[in-house]
């Protein structure tokens, strides 16, 4: 099954690549929608299934492709990644929903270990690349943000 999710995952940056978006590499915030709240994502497999709360365009809104960075963002999109950050990425930042400085080295720190653009924004390549909390009927922790389906 992982050789098919690697097939999978490369045909879709082709895909992506070839419709003009620039993949893994961050969006300037003025090009990309500011995630203004949060929503609940599902992910799963065969015999297992999941669910998490991550940053979105609007509260409980579908749409997940949106930004955070510092300054003139507080909201429940920032709770849920600090909430995120704190507990499964061990960064130990205050839990205030507002995206300073903290929240910004927390970001520059998991991007850094998972490996993508360091810039201390949050987005689609970082939201898929860390931990988040999630739940299941067989019990809780924290699972990859690319195992969940994170629609538009």
């Amino acid at each position: 099954m992982g050789k098919y999710r690697r097939v999978f995952a490369l045909f879709s940056v082709i895909v992506v690549a070839s419709l003009g978006v620039i993949v893994g590499t961050a969006v300037p915030a003025s090009a990309a929608t500011t995630c203004g709240g949060s929503a609940t994502a599902f992910g799963g497999g065969p015999g297992v299934a999941y669910s998490t709360i991550a940053p979105s365009v609007t509260q409980n809104s579908p749409h997940f492709n949106c930004v955070l960075v510092r300054n003139n963002n507080n909201n429940w999109g920032v709770i849920v990644l600090q909430i995120a950050l704190r507990d499964c990425a061990g960064q130990a930042i205050a839990v205030d929903g507002d995206f300073g400085a903290g929240t910004e080295q927390a970001v520059k720190n998991v991007q850094a270990v998972t490996g993508v653009g360091v810039d201390g924004k949050y987005g689609p390549v970082t939201r898929n690349a860390m931990p988040w909390p999630a739940s299941s009927t067989t019990g809780s922790g924290c699972v990859v943000g690319n195992l969940f389906n994170f629609p538009n």
